[in-house]
């Protein structure tokens, strides 16, 4: 009898073998596995209606890329409104200031000629110098009136704030030109002259030269203790102006001006005219000289001082020159 081939059973008596528990196990797992995707699935389904605010929170939290608009292209962003402030109160509007005047820039204009004044003489005294005016109360000695010390005179600035002549010889003149920045003498034709001055002598006198060519040719006005005189010196003689030639005045005395009184002389046209203490003298006229310069002189008598020995000392404390 033939035996059957190794492993071979009768089909009848095949029989199964049974299932491994590990492949049991493995099922159970992926089926477990399958219902929790199930579940988680259904979750997210469902949270946008179980937890509304989720979605609302969702909504508003901004997406790492751009959005899409239907073609595929990033789609333009909508601009988000920014809240605008409240207006506030108009503030008020700047008050207008006027406008600064346009500064006024000037065109040099070319030199012109100088023009000599035209106006008339004042009448009556000094009272409208226009052309030129000196001045000196003798302060100081920034004027530079003349120095001059010798044995006939002694000229130049005294103590107490005066300027002196001193005569040191009899029946002798000096005079001196005050330092006038005015134009040159020859052009000097009317001039007023106003001076404090007291004469210390018994018998001297002192005044003013107008109208100076030198010292032989000019009108001398003359005063002492008590009278005045008005003359004119030509060719070196004298000829008086007033009748008689001294006329008394009782203003020249030391009780005016805390002894210092106050005179005026003005040759103006042919007027030459004086005022002692603002008292008017009578002016005289002549013609003889038109124009010229200026000087203040001191004459002596021929009695010396009894105490110093001169015979005339004039102080000046203040003086005054104008051309009107």
């Amino acid at each position: 009898m033939a035996l059957p081939p190794p492993n071979s059973h009768p089909p009848d008596r095949i029989t199964k073998k049974p299932i491994s528990r590990t492949i049991i196990l493995l099922a159970g797992a992926l089926g477990l596995g399958a219902c929790l995707i199930v579940l988680l699935a259904g979750g997210i389904l469902l949270a946008p209606r179980l937890i509304p605010g989720l979605a609302r929170r969702a909504a508003v939290q901004p997406s790492a890329a751009a959005p899409m608009d239907q073609v595929g292209q990033p789609a333009e962003a909508t601009p988000v409104p920014t809240r605008q402030p409240l207006p506030t109160e108009t503030p008020p509007l700047p008050t207008p200031t006027e406008a600064p005047p346009p500064t006024a820039t000037s065109t040099p204009v070319p030199p012109t000629a100088a023009v000599e004044p035209t106006q008339s003489p004042p009448d009556g005294g000094p009272g409208s110098f226009t052309s030129a005016t000196f001045e000196d109360d003798f302060s100081s000695t920034s004027k530079n009136w003349l120095e001059e010390f010798d044995d006939i005179s002694d000229i130049g600035y005294h103590e107490g704030g005066m300027y002196a002549i001193t005569v040191k010889v009899p029946d002798y003149y000096v005079w001196v030109y005050p330092p006038l920045d005015f134009p040159p003498e020859s052009d000097w034709v009317d001039i007023y002259t106003s001076f404090y001055a007291r004469l210390l002598s018994e018998d001297g006198y002192f005044g003013i030269f107008c109208r100076y060519q030198d010292g032989d040719n000019n009108y001398e006005i003359a005063i002492r203790d008590g009278a005045y005189s008005i003359g004119k010196w030509v060719g070196g003689d004298y000829t008086p102006l007033t009748d008689p030639e001294w006329i008394d005045t009782p203003y020249t005395g030391a009780e005016y001006s805390q002894g210092f009184p106050y005179y005026t002389v003005g040759c103006i046209g042919d007027t030459i005219s004086l005022e002692i203490n603002g008292y008017g003298m009578d002016p005289v006229t002549d013609s003889t000289f038109s124009q010229g310069g200026l000087a203040v002189f001191a004459t002596g008598g021929v009695t010396p001082d009894p105490l110093e020995g001169f015979y005339a000392k004039l102080l000046l404390d203040a003086f005054s020159a104008s051309l009107p």
